[in-house]
């Protein structure tokens, strides 16, 4: 809102404003402003009115439409060379269930099992194992194995 408009709307800012004004100047700004107002009221309704008769209008298309059988989409796609139906896309996959995919290694380190996820680094029990003719699989756990 303007500084103007925040002004003319306060009456107290407003008699502020206009404390040094004459008499003849007041009735000279009341007649003014009831002449703009009476303007504005006059085009809001013309706006209103102008935008019913289309509405009306539009409506009158609608029922010709309706009433000959028209497929709308064909006609809209002719008058703007675009369809009006969308596509579906198509949903996504989503995995319920998801088997286990990363392997999981069983090794013995101080009489105690533990394991490793193959992420990080090789525990040192099993890098022996392997420098010693080992394999990685053979520490994979029975029913991971294909």
């Amino acid at each position: 809102m303007t500084p103007c408009l925040k002004t003319l709307l306060s009456p107290r800012s407003l008699r502020a404003a206009l404390k040094e004004a004459t008499p003849e100047q007041l009735d000279d700004a009341l007649s003014k402003f009831i002449m703009v107002s009476e303007e504005m009221k006059d085009a809001h309704e013309k706006k209103q009115q102008k935008e019913a008769e289309e509405l009306q209008k539009l409506e009158q298309f609608k029922q010709h439409i309706i009433e000959q059988g028209i497929d709308f989409n064909a006609l809209s796609k002719l008058m703007t060379g675009k369809s009006k139906t969308k596509t579906k896309k198509k949903p996504t996959k989503i995995a319920i269930n998801k088997p286990q995919t990363t392997p999981i290694y069983h090794y013995e380190k101080d009489g105690e099992m533990k394991q490793w996820n193959g992420k990080g680094d090789m525990p040192n029990v099993i890098k022996k194992s392997i420098e010693n003719g080992l394999t990685l699989s053979d520490f994979l756990k029975k029913d991971t194995q294909q």
